[in-house]
């Protein structure tokens, strides 16, 4: 009736009503839409927080979560059973009232026909007290039974609270071991961040090793120039060295040539006054022999030496001497003319000579000192070269090793980081796999079980038989209560008389869930009504499934 008048209604709404009703349920999807955004985000956050607190829980004590389960389940059989012996001692009770009715009305009936037979109300009374003692009995025991219950109940209430103590002790040790986890990962990032700036240091220096080796480098190569420069100076200076000692031996030896000269020259003075001396005896002698050829050549023109040597008064041998010394002098003169000539020539080569040679030797010796100041430079070069050398020498040792320290170092913190890392890793992988068991799956001892799209159980089946990856979605319809506001709306609704009995009301329940059959309830009539009626739907938790459970609601 209700989903008739429903229709009724939305029949009389004009095109304007249901535009402004599809813009509002549009607007509304989109708010859903957000909030389901949300609450995915939330969804996640608290997934991952379930996971570290799972995995922390675990470490813990994974056997005391499953006492926690078979404690409550324990709990709702006892619930259930307690439940049952209620509505047992309810039925006994009113069959106790029934039966009181039933004597009373049968004792008045008998009161009121006296002629009746009292053999028959004998038995009935009898039955009934043994029917009242076996009920008595009955409730006794179901009283005693709920006392139990309600002692283990109670026993179980407080075995719940002192799990529920431990559970918050295990939640603040998580919450510790969390804090704990997040220390670690900030130390993490801290070596992580030394091990970057370490890192950067070690190119740093790497690039600092890099600039001094090619540094070295050039001082090598200009070490080397100098070096050769150094022996081709070497070599210059050793020539010059040869080239001035040829010229002191060309000096000597032209010194004692000026010495043989000087000799020669007293000689050739002591020649020329001897010949001086020679030439007069000759004058004088050529002057007698003059004047004797003039008294004798009229006389005898044709005598020979000895016949003039006696004529004269000299011997053959004086004349052939007198000759043989005018000869010699002939040959002096020639050779002193000669000798004039050449020591001319000789002074005038030998001062040309010695203007040369002393031009030569002071270019040379000029050239000595600068060749010596050259390689004084050179040695003082190479000297700081040394030492330049010596300190970019120890400066790389230095260097090389504080490489090989912060090398070390290194190698050390990223093998303890890689390791680190790894732990992290596979800690993430066990609780990526408990998150998926916890999201997706039921219980670890679950067997496997290819379960397709099925219809509704409304038969309880055990857990133990849903595979990993499905779960299990139970819709319970209990008791439905009308209260007077609502009859009252449903009776003018409806244009009920003013004797409208509302027990006459008839009602029924319709549901939709996910891609089951529609499921609906029997018609029932009454303000309060127990449907007491359990659909359970076996699922697969996937992506698709979640999708549905947080964004659809079940309608009835």
């Amino acid at each position: 009736m209700a989903a008739a008048a429903q229709n009724l209604a939305i029949r009389q709404w004009t095109r304007e009503d249901l535009e402004d009703k599809y813009m509002r349920l549009y607007e509304d999807n989109l708010v859903l839409k957000k909030h389901s955004v949300e609450q995915d985000d939330k969804i996640k956050k608290l997934s991952a927080k379930i996971n570290k607190l799972t995995s922390d829980y675990a470490r813990g004590g994974g056997a005391k979560s499953l006492d926690i389960a078979n404690l409550e389940q324990k709990i709702q059989k006892l619930e259930s059973e307690n439940l049952n012996l209620k509505n047992r001692i309810k039925l006994g009770n009113e069959q106790i009232k029934s039966l009181r009715g039933k004597r009373t009305e049968s004792t008045s009936g008998k009161r009121q026909t006296p002629g009746g037979s009292p053999s028959r109300s004998n038995l009935s009374d009898a039955d009934i007290r043994a029917q009242n003692t076996a009920l008595e009995q009955a409730i006794k025991h179901l009283a005693n039974q709920n006392k139990e219950n309600e002692d283990t109940i109670k026993q179980l209430k407080s075995n719940e609270s002192t799990q529920k103590e431990e559970i918050n002790r295990l939640v603040q040790a998580a919450s510790v071991r969390q804090k704990s986890v997040l220390e670690e990962n900030i130390a993490l990032i801290s070596a992580q961040r030394e091990l970057r700036e370490s890192k950067n240091n070690l190119t740093i220096s790497e690039q600092k090793l890099q600039d001094a080796e090619s540094k070295i480098e050039k001082l090598k190569e200009s070490s080397l120039q100098l070096a050769q420069e150094l022996e081709r100076f070497s070599k210059e200076s050793k020539e010059r060295e040869q080239q001035f000692n040829l010229l002191q031996a060309s000096t000597d030896q032209k010194g004692s040539s000026r010495l043989k000269i000087l000799e020669l020259q007293t000689k050739l003075n002591e020649l020329q006054v001897s010949l001086q001396v020679a030439e007069e005896r000759a004058a004088k002698a050529e002057k007698e022999l003059d004047l004797r050829r003039q008294v004798q050549k009229p006389v005898n023109s044709s005598l020979t030496v000895e016949e003039f040597g006696k004529a004269v008064g000299f011997e053959s041998k004086d004349i052939e001497e007198a000759l043989q010394i005018l000869r010699e002098r002939k040959s002096q003169k020639n050779q002193e003319v000669m000798m004039k000539e050449n020591l001319h020539v000789f002074n005038r080569i030998q001062d040309k000579s010695a203007t040369d040679s002393a031009v030569r030797l002071k270019e040379l010796q000029s050239l000595h000192l600068e060749t010596v100041e050259e390689l004084e430079k050179t040695r003082r070069l190479l000297v700081v070269q040394y030492r330049l050398n010596t300190e970019y020498k120890s400066e790389t040792k230095l260097m090389a090793e504080r490489m090989g320290l912060v090398q070390a170092d290194s190698n050390q913190k990223l093998s303890e980081y890689a390791r680190l890392l790894d732990n992290k890793s596979e800690h993430i992988r066990r609780l990526e796999l408990k998150l998926k068991d916890l999201a997706y799956g039921t219980y670890a001892s679950s067997k496997m079980q290819d379960l397709g799209v099925r219809p509704p159980l409304f038969v309880e089946e055990s857990i133990s038989s849903i595979r990993n990856g499905t779960n299990m979605i139970e819709v319970h319809l209990g008791k439905f209560f009308l209260n007077q506001q609502a009859i009252k709306f449903l009776s003018s609704g409806i244009g009920a008389k003013e004797n409208f009995d509302p027990q006459s009301l008839q009602f029924f329940f319709i549901w939709d869930f996910f891609d089951y059959e529609t499921q609906t309830t029997a018609v029932l009539s009454g303000t309060t009504i127990d449907f007491n009626i359990t659909v359970q739907y076996l699922i697969q938790m996937d992506d698709v499934t979640l999708h549905y459970l947080h964004r659809v609601s079940l309608k009835f």
